[in-house]
């Protein structure tokens, strides 16, 4: 009678060698994963850095940005999200129905108001410094020729959007 070979033996030797290839292939795997992973952590670093020096020589050429709030602008009232009227509870309405129309912060709908009193130097390409030392003609100059050019930019801007939504002219 004929004997079957042993199985076993050939099977251990075969698990053997695919765990081997298995390891060095990870191993292999994981140095080239580390290196692509050195290089993007590198450029991070690399685009911070250039991010950084930006907003280094932004502060060197306009100074430090400074927060302008209302109360800079209302003669140093605290600043609140407070419109007016009473304080509301919970399910409310939410619009006092003109409450608050008789105080002084009520403006017309069409009427022109001064958003931010406070000037723009970097706008106007200026440091502080550099501002405060033109004459006050100058800086009335300045700041005219700054308006109006603003003013045609806001026009222009109006009338592009005029232009893609069908509208025809202006109506102010």
């Amino acid at each position: 009678m004929a004997r079957r070979a042993n199985p076993a033996a050939l099977n251990a030797k075969m698990y053997r060698h695919f765990a081997v290839v298995t390891v060095c292939l990870t191993g292999a795997l994981a140095i080239l994963a580390d290196g692509e992973n050195r290089e993007a952590v590198a450029d991070e670093l690399a685009r911070r850095d250039r991010q950084a020096e930006l907003k280094r020589a932004e502060a060197e050429k306009f100074g430090a940005p400074k927060l302008v709030t209302s109360s800079d602008q209302r003669g140093g009232h605290a600043a609140t999200f407070d419109y007016g009227g009473t304080p509301s509870t919970f399910g409310a309405p939410m619009d006092t129905a003109g409450a608050g129309a008789e105080s002084a912060s009520y403006l017309p709908r069409n009427s022109t108001t001064r958003v931010g009193t406070g000037i723009d130097y970097a706008a106007l390409g200026l440091t502080e410094e550099e501002f405060e030392r033109l004459s006050p003609s100058e800086r009335e100059a300045l700041l005219r020729e700054f308006r109006q050019l603003r003013s045609r930019q806001a026009r222009s801007l109006l009338e592009g959007s005029l232009a893609r939504g069908g509208g025809s002219s202006l109506d102010y």
